[in-house]
């Protein structure tokens, strides 16, 4: 599985979404409500980003609010692996 998925809404009376790996063309999700396929086709890239964003954060200089963005960041992208 590649990290990029793709989103579809298929339209149609049941107003549903498919995502897929943009590599493999291998479906990941059926979305039960259409306006979230984007955001569940972008969850991969939200989590790299993610551990990007936290990989670069100078622990040394940081202010409060800062500080509890990271901790809650690191905790996500815990929840997340251990998830996966």
């Amino acid at each position: 599985m590649s990290k990029y998925w793709q989103g579809k809404n298929q339209g149609g009376p049941h107003n549903q979404g498919l995502v897929s790996d943009e590599e493999t063309g291998k479906t990941i999700a059926v979305v039960y409500d259409a306006e979230n396929t984007r955001l569940i086709a972008m969850a991969p890239r939200m989590l790299e980003a993610l551990e990007a964003l936290v990989e670069v954060v100078d622990k040394e200089d940081r202010s409060e609010k800062l500080w509890a963005c990271f901790e809650d960041a690191q905790e996500v992208i815990k929840d997340v692996k251990e998830e996966c």
